[in-house]
C-alpha cells in the first residue's frame, strides 16, 4: 500500500510539473506579440496639379503645406481631389470622400482600414504616370492627432532581379505576344508602422515632386509638399 501511495504521489508530482511547464509556455505565447498582416497603401499623386504651384518649397524639412493656390482661404480641401489612396487590406477596406461621406470606395483622400493590433501598414507614393513622366515620392509621415500607429519609419529594400521593360513595344514570336523585359536592380523605400490600437489618426504626409524637363528625359526636383489625409483603423 505504501508503495502504491508513493507511486501515486510521484505521478501527481510529474503531472503537476508538466502542467506548470505547459502553463508557462502558454503564458509566454500570450505575452509575445503576434506578427500581423501587411497592408500596403499607395498614394497616387496628381503631379500636374502640384507643378502648377509657384515657388514651392525646396527644403524637405519645411515643405509647402496644403492650400488652394487659387483660393488661399480654402485650406486643404482642393488637395483631396489630387491625391488618391488605395490599399490591399486583406481584411477589407473602404474609403470615403470628404465631400460625399456616404460613398465608400478606394481612390479617395480618406482611408478606412480594417486591421488588428500588430498588423503592419506600408506606405508608398507614385505619380499618376507611375513616375514615368513626373515623379512623386513619399518621404515622411508625421502624426499630429491620434495614437493608432507606432512611428512610421523608412524600411528600404532592394529587388536584385526585378522585372523591367527594355522596350514597351510588344514583340510577336511564333504568333504569341511577349513583352521585351529584362531583370534589373530596383530600390524601394516604404514607410512602415505597426498598428497598436484602433481609432483615427491624422497625419502630415510629406512628398517630393520631380518634374520632367523639356528634353523628355530628365526629372528635376520641383518641390516638397505636405498633405493632411486621415486614416481610420477599425
Amino acid at each position: 500500500m505504501k508503495r502504491l501511495i508513493a507511486c501515486f504521489s510521484l505521478l501527481l508530482v510529474v503531472m503537476a510539473f508538466f502542467f506548470n511547464v505547459q502553463t508557462s509556455e502558454a503564458r509566454a505565447d500570450r505575452s509575445k506579440p503576434k506578427e500581423g498582416d501587411l497592408i500596403n497603401v499607395l498614394a497616387v499623386i496628381d503631379t500636374a496639379y502640384f507643378t502648377n504651384f509657384s515657388n514651392p518649397s525646396t527644403d524637405p524639412d519645411n515643405p509647402t503645406t496644403c492650400y488652394n493656390p487659387y483660393n488661399p482661404a480654402d485650406h486643404c480641401s482642393s488637395w483631396r481631389h489630387h491625391v488618391f489612396l488605395v490599399a490591399n487590406d486583406p481584411r477589407g477596406i473602404y474609403s470615403s470622400s470628404a465631400d460625399t461621406p456616404d460613398d465608400n470606395y478606394q481612390g479617395t483622400a480618406r482611408l478606412n482600414l480594417i486591421a488588428n493590433v500588430n498588423d503592419r501598414v506600408s506606405f508608398q507614393g507614385t505619380s499618376a504616370s507611375l513616375n514615368s513622366k513626373d515623379t512623386a515620392i513619399v518621404y515622411g509621415i508625421t502624426p499630429y492627432r491620434g495614437d493608432v500607429f507606432d512611428p512610421f519609419t523608412i524600411q528600404p529594400f532592394t529587388q536584385t532581379n526585378a522585372v523591367a521593360l527594355t522596350n514597351p513595344i510588344e514583340i510577336v514570336k511564333n504568333g504569341d505576344k511577349t513583352l521585351n523585359i529584362t531583370k534589373s536592380t530596383q530600390h524601394f523605400a516604404p514607410l512602415v508602422a505597426t498598428v497598436k490600437q484602433k481609432g483615427t489618426e491624422l497625419y502630415w504626409i510629406d512628398f517630393a515632386v520631380y518634374k520632367l524637363a523639356d528634353d523628355d528625359r530628365t526629372q528635376n526636383l520641383y518641390g516638397y509638399f505636405r498633405w493632411e489625409p486621415d486614416i481610420t483603423v477599425q
